[in-house]
């Protein structure tokens, strides 16, 4: 690779833009370079300086007509790709010296795909992929590979023959694959090897001679997999400097560096390197590890996850950004909660991996290292829902617990009686007995949490219930010691009270939230509930430059735009979320959940373009949790179904359905539901057939949470048994925007919600202009009913009340003859409440309510309307007691 003062980097994404060149800074884990060459902290030496700009050009498709003869780098990254390389890329690519083909469903490579790469062609990066097996001539023309990235397929074994011409070869990596042999001749061409990292796979033996020929080799990586022995010499690799066996089965698993290599580290980085001879000789004899095993290398105790990241010519300008903290054998609270906030920054940049691998190395006896690691792993297990993940997260959580558990404050016999009779001195706790009491709170909510998710029977769901009563109670503990204890350490103090902040406020906020009847329940059993002084607190918290503070944001945000917008009738506060989303984007730009928020915000604001803007850089600004991608995917199928872009949406919904294991059951109706709302005639046989398909799939994999239904999946399986059973929904889409609160928006632009109304318009001339023997005939009552719902609630926000309420009281007076769809009737009997609030007669609103709240039970989605219901009557009786009756008819 040439030097030059400027890189020139082609990255092909699906965008509606032209090609448009812009200029960035290489910064660290800027996502493009840095992650590449990922042995290097910020810059690449041996490309550019620091200062160097990186020229980006994006292109929205692949044709024959571009060619890229002074593009360095060429990045191709698309979800929707085919399974096999695809042949048009052969022009494109052809003057690239580095081609980077990731995160895509990519299964089948072969020679011919890279013929057009040869002359130029020294790094190639086709990670994050599909591939299960490569040809083994696959790499044969390109002699000048210096880079060869693998990591993150599905590669069971790699052919002796696959690097027989990669005679340049430096660096190799195929971490993250299910690889369980080596064949010793391998490397056997590669005789400029530096570095390999075969991390993550199954293998369980290596061969004697699988380096014989790499006499340069300077790090080599073998962690995770199930190697008991490497019966290598490595004192004849004069360059070697890091040898990675961690997490392996055999005894001497480490990392071993060597002495020359150690000192080239600063010496506030490495604490704990053996410099004695002696005391090294000591360890071997305590870990009973045969010195000859060592082969000369001096041990590096811990287990640092930086050290293959970092080439030995650079270690003096290691950056502070990337830093990492070696672990010692004692953590103190100050230092454990400086490692966390830096996991938090690192987290929030998209830097997932290092956050938690920063984590791991203290989760065993620091509180604060555990519940990161902890927190890491139960995102995982939410964002998968594998069960493998479940498990992972739940024994991270139970050790977590026990952590916390050895530093909470202890109580004698005598002192658990007396507090029977006289109240807990807060003020006695020691700074880390309050931080401990704090933590041991987070993770029992986390693995409350969970165990709703771990087991569907009743006693889960009653554990559960119990964890999080002794969360709530752990945090008004913290509360009272926030109030009680005399702090000397001003930022320890800051740090706990945010977290108090968020915890206390978060309950009080959720709990406010729910119906009246949940809500005696819970007082009755010790919770208690607050709106205003949970949203006091989670503010106070965003204000403050504790731990938590981005947490309490996350909460805010969480709670304005989806909260509000999906369980209740209220607008949440846009200006603030606005303010608070701008000041997050200057600290992590390209902050996956802060994009994702920015989307959020402009969907909420009816800007439904915008929206798809932010969407998409949240989509594809990192791929480590690939899962997070289904968040952006749901909403981009709803912002393109209010748009009636059915086609759009269709793909999103397919993606969610082929990929993601969330609700499989809601996936699948509403991907038929789309499908439903094109133009019988835009309709082929196939994508009839396909319809029905997914329609009997439907309930297949309706799932059960905490030992209940999920309602919604109820919902979808008895509308896909009405298809099966007639051949036809009534505008299957339309609803589900209606149930998932969708109208609102329609508010917001009037031509979105003119959109809307013609579909229901000519979706009641349909049924009125039906024959008797239609099969949509078998539930006309219950078809005109829901119809006339829609349609009032689409008039009531094109700000038509009259003519909305002409439509839904039409709605409701068809309750008697409704034979179904018994949800109609107290859905509609809201919308005119929702009425009479807009024109702000509050005892008529009040009394809808209250009507439908006690008169109608057992209907489907009874629960989702509660919340609405409930949200309404607080907010109006707030408002009577404060502001008066308002106009009363």
């Amino acid at each position: 690779m040439h030097k030059a003062s400027t890189i020139i980097i082609l990255i092909i994404l699906t965008t509606a833009h032209p090609t448009t060149p812009l200029e960035v800074d290489i910064i660290c884990g800027d996502g493009l370079v840095s992650d590449i060459f990922e042995y290097y902290n910020c810059s690449i030496p041996e490309l550019t300086s620091k200062t160097s700009k990186v020229t980006v050009t994006s292109i929205d498709t692949i044709s024959q007509s571009e060619s890229t003869k002074e593009v360095d780098f060429l990045f191709i990254g698309n979800e929707f790709y085919p399974e096999y390389f695809p042949e048009e890329l052969s022009n494109v690519i052809q003057g690239a010296t580095g081609l980077f083909y990731r995160s895509t469903p990519l299964k089948y490579i072969k020679r011919s795909d890279f013929t057009a790469l040869a002359p130029r062609l020294n790094a190639l990066g086709l990670d994050n992929n599909e591939i299960e097996e490569i040809p083994f001539d696959t790499f044969h023309d390109l002699a000048g590979l210096v880079l060869l990235n693998l990591r993150y397929n599905k590669l069971k074994s790699l052919e002796p023959k696959l690097l027989l011409n990669a005679v340049k070869l430096k660096i190799f990596s195929a971490k993250f694959n299910k690889i369980q042999e080596l064949d010793q001749n391998f490397f056997g061409s590669s005789k400029n090897l530096e570095i390999v990292s075969i991390s993550n796979n199954k293998i369980v033996e290596v061969p004697e001679n699988l380096f014989a020929n790499n006499e340069n080799l300077w790090a080599v990586n073998f962690t995770a997999n199930s190697i008991e022995n490497i019966p290598i010499d490595f004192r004849s690799f004069s360059s070697l400097a890091v040898v990675d066996v961690r997490e392996n089965v055999g005894s001497c698993d480490g990392i071993f560096m060597k002495a020359s290599v150690v000192d080239k580290f600063k010496k506030e980085k490495i604490e704990n390197i053996v410099k004695n001879i002696d005391e090294f000789q000591e360890l071997v004899e305590k870990n009973d590890c045969p010195r000859e095993d060592v082969n000369g290398m001096e041990r590096f105790i811990g287990k640092s996850t930086e050290l293959l990241e970092v080439k030995t010519d650079d270690l003096d300008g290691f950056e502070d950004a990337n830093e990492t903290i070696v672990p010692t054998e004692q953590m103190d609270l100050n230092q454990a909660i400086e490692e966390a906030k830096v996991s938090i920054n690192l987290f929030f940049n998209n830097q997932i991996d290092a956050a938690h691998e920063m984590m791991k190395p203290y989760a065993h006896c620091s509180i604060y290292h555990a519940v990161g690691h902890s927190v890491f792993l139960f995102l995982e297990a939410m964002l998968t829902f594998e069960q493998r993940h479940i498990e992972a997260a739940s024994e991270a959580l139970k050790s977590c617990l026990h952590v916390c558990q050895k530093f909470r404050k202890k109580s004698s016999i005598s002192e658990s009686i007396g507090k029977t009779f006289k109240r807990t001195n807060f003020g006695d706790y020691t700074e880390v007995e309050a931080h401990a009491e704090l933590c041991f709170a987070e993770a029992l909510l986390l693995k409350a949490l969970l165990t709703f998710v771990e087991d569907e029977t009743l006693a889960s769901m009653i554990k559960g219930g119990m964890k999080i009563r002794t969360c709530f109670n752990s945090y008004k503990d913290c509360n009272q010691i926030l109030a009680q204890r005399k702090w000397d350490n001003a930022a320890s103090k800051e740090h706990f009270e945010s977290g108090v902040r968020m915890g206390v406020g978060t309950f009080n906020l959720m709990i406010s939230l729910l119906p009246g009847r949940v809500i005696k329940l819970l007082e009755f059993i010790g919770f208690s509930g607050n709106k205003q002084s949970g949203m006091q607190d989670l503010v106070m918290g965003s204000k403050m430059t504790g731990l938590r503070q981005v947490l309490c944001v996350m909460t805010l945000l969480s709670y304005h735009l989806i909260v509000c917008y999906v369980l209740s009738h209220q607008e949440g506060d846009l200006d603030f979320c606005n303010e608070i989303l701008e000041k997050q984007l200057k600290l992590y730009p390209s902050g996956v959940w802060f994009l994702f928020f920015k989307g959020r915000l402009e969907f909420m604001k009816g800007n439904l373009d915008e929206s798809l803007v932010w969407y998409k850089k949240s989509w594809k600004s990192q791929n480590v949790w690939t899962q997070f991608h289904h968040i952006c995917f749901w909403e981009m199928l709803w912002v393109n179904s209010l748009k009636l872009d059915w086609r759009e949406a269709i793909l999103y919904s397919t993606y969610l359905v082929e990929n993601s294991k969330w609700s499989r059951t809601m996936y699948t109706y509403q991907k038929a539901s789309l499908m439903c709302m094109l133009d019988s005639q835009e309709l082929s046989s196939s994508e009839k057939r396909t319809i029905k398909n997914l329609m009997q799939e439907v309930p297949v994999y309706k799932q059960r949470i905490a030992g209940k239904s999920l309602p919604m999946e109820k919902f979808a399986c008895r509308r896909a048994e009405r298809f099966l059973n007639t051949g036809i929904l009534i505008l299957p889409a339309i609803e589900l925007m209606f149930l998932w609160n969708l109208f609102k928006i329609l508010g917001k632009r009037f031509q979105l919600a003119e959109g809307v109304f013609k579909i229901i318009e000519k979706g009641i001339k349909t049924l009125d202009e039906s024959p008797t023997d239609d099969p949509i005939r078998k539930y006309e009552t219950d078809n005109r009913a829901l119809l006339l719902l829609m349609k009032g609630a689409c008039l009531r926000h094109m700000k038509s009340p009259l003519q909305a309420m002409k439509c839904l009281e039409e709605s409701i007076s068809h309750q008697k003859s409704i034979k179904e769809d018994t949800f109609i009737i107290p859905y509609a009997i809201v919308e005119v409440a929702l009425l009479h609030i807009e024109q702000n007669k509050i005892d008529l609103a009040i009394a809808c309510l209250e009507d439908a709240k006690k008169n109608y039970t057992g209907y489907s989605l009874e629960s989702r309307l509660h919340f609405r219901i409930h949200t309404a009557l607080s907010d109006l009786k707030w408002q009577r007691e404060h502001e008066g009756n308002g106009n009363v008819e």
